[in-house]
């Protein structure tokens, strides 16, 4: 299945896109992604595409994102990388931006820190952090039973933080490398749109008069499994949330 494309452009005066709604107009950007939403007076085109979503305690998306002044023909591409808690006042979500420059080394530090085990310290208990400019954070840390869980949390004030277990973390990875591949060549992201849906006719039994045709709806590929919440054996998390 080929991630979800899409294209607005939009006059950063009035911006209502949900991505915008929350960016714009960002005061002290630390990304050029962010800056660019914080532009006013000026036409900018955004091409996106949703690469995909880990589910587990939370939720982390993954999307491949490209903005284009209409005016001085600069542009700048990334990730957008949104984390959704749930709660009991229902969904709340953080994102944060990750400039095109910064993903070669995001993917290093994820690399380190997922190496990480008790060996690095003689304590009992350790975290591993990597933290992007943007405010994104990934800590790897172990629980009371030596398990190895990662959280991952967007912003300072307010943070918002979801809970990985080690294969949920690589598939994380891999959504990331995924994006890296769209925003190098965007044709990889390319879906088809109004697809006829597969159907599967059912066989005739003999001694039967008319056929009788039973179509079975062809089931959703789904891109990213939605594995069982992971939290940590224990009840240990960070001994601070990520910032």
């Amino acid at each position: 299945m080929r991630p979800r494309v899409f294209v607005s452009i939009l006059f950063i005066v009035v911006c209502n896109h949900p991505i915008f709604a929350q960016d714009s107009l960002v005061s002290n950007p630390k990304t050029k992604l962010e800056a660019f939403t914080g532009e006013v007076g000026s036409v900018i085109v955004k091409g996106y595409a949703e690469i995909g979503v880990v589910k587990a305690q939370g939720e982390v998306s993954v999307t491949a994102m490209t903005f284009k002044s209409a005016k001085t023909g600069s542009e700048t591409k990334g990730l957008v990388l949104e984390i959704s808690e749930y709660g009991g006042y229902g969904k709340h979500v953080s994102r944060s931006f990750v400039d095109y420059d910064e993903i070669g080394e995001l993917l290093e530090g994820v690399d380190y820190i997922a190496k990480a085990n008790e060996s690095v310290t003689p304590y009992p208990f350790f975290e591993a952090k990597y933290a992007t400019r943007g405010g994104l954070s990934f800590t790897v840390f172990n629980d009371l039973s030596g398990k190895l869980n990662v959280a991952i949390a967007s912003g300072s004030v307010g943070a918002r933080s979801a809970y990985l277990n080690s294969e949920q973390f690589s598939k994380l990875r891999l959504l990331i490398v995924k994006a890296q591949e769209v925003l190098n060549n965007p044709a990889l992201a390319v879906v088809k749109r109004n697809a006829p849906e597969p159907s599967v006719m059912a066989p005739v039994r003999s001694g039967e008069g008319s056929p009788a045709r039973a179509v079975q709806s062809a089931k959703p590929l789904i891109l990213n499994e939605t594995p069982k919440p992971a939290p940590a054996a224990g009840g240990r998390q960070p001994s601070e949330r990520p910032k």
